[in-house]
């Protein structure tokens, strides 16, 4: 009996003094990632804590979720500019990483494109001079200095830059191929295919939102256009004709090609809606935003799949279905943590994934105000797995970013490397950056990179 209660009371004690819990990871013997990573993957609530103001080009730790990180920039990265802000690409959908993180690009005040030699080992980042000659930027596929872009002015002419030879090259005047375009002084990211093969821009306004032709443009084949306005689908290849069955004309926000180059996933900017065109064909479908299709939020096509945030049950219900069909739907998280939670925004990126689209898709999270009740996931930098074996989310660090409802860009916006390694995202650090000069209350913004383990 005395034995008894005295294994009782040790049992008790253990309780009362048991260590407070630690973030659990996967065996190192089995992540280094991608396709499955070290970071912890539990739902604990991780609280921020307070840390220094980082130096420029100096490698230190996330004090709560362990990753390596740098900062990029800072207020004297261009002395012939001092104070301004750099920023990662508006979408976390925009390819900014080359194919062997050496190479990654930050965006001046401004919108000067300027890139950055990347040491991958020491996580060191040396800026080159000059700025890149173009006014949107994604990197080649398959070749590490290739950057492709739209360079600037009203010709809408889409450019690739070398580099290494500092060498601006024209692609192809869209206005040249596509009947009724004409030059405006606004053309949309560009998007990439693999293998280069293909390369689209959305365009024909003066400015976002007013945009009404999507162009891809395959290097062999010649161009391939969409008129949103009219349903008209023509070019060099393909069958011509009305789309179907997707007719309301509309003027796009935002358009990607997938990877894959076969899906083009536009953005009409009523925000109501997502429009899906099959490229080689005159198929045209519409996701909506309601229950029925569950398309809402941001999104980020793989090569025949596609991820976006439902806005449907809790707002970390992100879907992945099929470009092909739309559905079935499968959630990325499962279950889903309670309680439900609303407000959160998130910006998806997968730039890393394969041609059996199985490789994790990336993001970062932000509320534009506190929650009512704190849960996993707030404020920082993660991971999901895709490839449908297991649900995990891995949590690399926090991003440090405060929202202001009146600054777009103090937005967490990050870009997933073609190798899913590093993340690249923009943020505040907690406000602690200074004023952006010219601006009355609007705190400067750096770009930082984060390694993925």
């Amino acid at each position: 009996m005395k034995r008894t209660i005295f294994l009782l009371a040790v049992m008790l004690f253990a309780v009362r003094t048991k260590a407070p819990q630690k973030l659990e990871t996967a065996g190192s013997s089995s992540c280094g990632g991608p396709p499955i990573y070290c970071a912890t993957t539990s739902t604990n609530i991780v609280p921020i804590t307070k840390l220094p103001t980082p130096t420029v080009d100096t490698k230190f730790v996330d004090p709560d979720f362990h990753s390596a990180m740098v900062r990029v920039t800072g207020p004297d990265t261009l002395t012939s500019r001092p104070g301004i802000s750099y920023l990662t690409n508006s979408s976390a959908e925009q390819n900014t990483w080359n194919i062997d993180s050496t190479k990654f690009y930050a965006i001046a005040t401004g919108n000067a494109i300027y890139a950055y030699d990347f040491n991958s080992t020491t996580m060191d980042a040396m800026l080159e001079q000059p700025a890149m000659p173009l006014s949107t930027a994604s990197f080649s596929r398959v070749n590490a200095n290739l950057v492709y872009g739209w360079t600037g002015g009203t010709s809408l002419t889409i450019g690739q830059y070398d580099l290494a030879a500092h060498k601006l090259t024209d692609v192809i005047a869209t206005p040249s191929c596509v009947p009724g375009l004409t030059p405006q002084p606004h053309q949309g990211d560009v998007s990439v295919s693999a293998n280069d093969q293909r390369i689209m821009v959305y365009e024909g306004g003066s400015q976002q939102n007013r945009d009404n032709f999507v162009v891809v443009y395959d290097k062999t084949l010649g161009c391939r256009w969409l008129n949103t306005q009219t349903g008209e689908i023509g070019g060099a290849w393909g069958p011509e004709g009305k789309a179907t069955p997707y007719v309301t004309p509309f003027l796009m926000h935002n358009a990607r090609l997938a990877i894959s180059g076969q899906w083009a996933v536009l953005e009409p900017s009523t925000m109501m809606t997502k429009v899906i065109w099959m490229v080689d064909s005159l198929n045209v479908r519409d996701c909506s935003f309601d229950s029925t299709g569950l398309c809402a939020g941001h999104g980020v096509g793989g090569y025949q799949k596609y991820v976006n945030s439902s806005s449907y049950l809790d707002d970390m219900n992100i879907l992945i279905r099929p470009f092909g069909t739309l559905t079935p739907t499968s959630p990325l998280i499962k279950p889903l943590p309670k309680p439900v939670q609303w407000g959160y925004d998130k910006h998806l990126s997968w730039n890393d994934d394969n041609t059996t689209d199985t490789m994790p898709v990336c993001g970062s999270t932000y509320l534009e105000s506190p929650p009512d009740v704190p849960r996993a996931w707030n404020e920082e930098i993660i991971c999901l797995r895709t490839d449908g074996t297991a649900h995990a989310v891995w949590r690399f660090a926090h991003h440090r970013s405060v929202y202001q409802t009146v600054d777009f860009w103090s937005t967490p916006r990050g870009n997933v490397s073609q190798d899913g390694k590093f993340y690249e995202f923009t943020s505040t650090w907690g406000n602690e950056l200074g004023i952006q000069p010219g601006t009355s209350g609007i705190f400067r913004k750096d770009v930082f990179v984060v390694e993925l383990h």
